[in-house]
């Protein structure tokens, strides 16, 4: 089924691209107008090997400033919730349920091309007791949090150890405890976006 694009609303056109020898011709979808480039969630980690993860990285996205619902309005393949998150100087945006990835027209070449800068995201999490601490979230600070804070799984917030309820997935925080009814469903519903 034809998409249109997020941005100008015109026709998405399928333009083959081959990513390697060994694969077939991905049909990446790109706007005449605008020249922004939809991929596929499949296609993103063929195309952009160091993204291929971030629809499992939400809090990571969060800490690194992404906009639930920003950027594009709606995914223009399945028309779910989009995550707006910068990569380096650029924002780009992610779907929440098919993982596929929006990049703006004047920064497709320079997405592509950049694959080298790694994820734009956080380092790896440190873990104390099997929990992600803050150390690894504030990567460029010259102050390093108390180390009896921790990071909470679903809003990335920094919170005390001992105001986190801890969770089979990570501490959460007495706000997020407060907004979620049933963990299990949470969680579930966030592995599989």
């Amino acid at each position: 089924m034809p998409i249109s694009c997020p941005r100008c609303s015109q026709a998405l056109v399928a333009r083959p691209h081959f990513v390697r020898a060994d694969i077939d011709a991905l049909e990446l979808d790109a706007c005449p107008g605008c020249q922004g480039l939809w991929l596929d969630g499949a296609e993103v980690p063929l195309m952009l090997a160091p993204l291929a993860h971030h629809a499992f990285r939400h809090g990571d996205l969060r800490i690194a400033g992404a906009v639930w619902g920003g950027s594009i309005g709606a995914c223009p393949r399945c028309r779910a919730e989009v995550i707006a998150f910068p990569h380096f100087s650029r924002t780009l945006a992610l779907c929440s349920e098919c993982h596929g990835m929006w990049i703006d027209g004047p920064d497709v070449a320079a997405v592509l091309q950049g694959q080298g800068d790694g994820d734009g995201l956080p380092r790896p999490a440190d873990r104390v007791a099997g929990y992600r601490t803050t150390g690894a979230v504030v990567p460029h600070s010259e102050e390093r949090p108390a180390p009896d804070t921790m990071v909470c799984v679903r809003c990335g917030t920094i919170v005390d150890r001992r105001a986190t309820l801890l969770t089979a997935n990570g501490p959460i925080c007495a706000i997020c405890d407060a907004d979620t009814d049933d963990l299990d469903a949470w969680w579930n519903d966030d592995r599989e976006a």
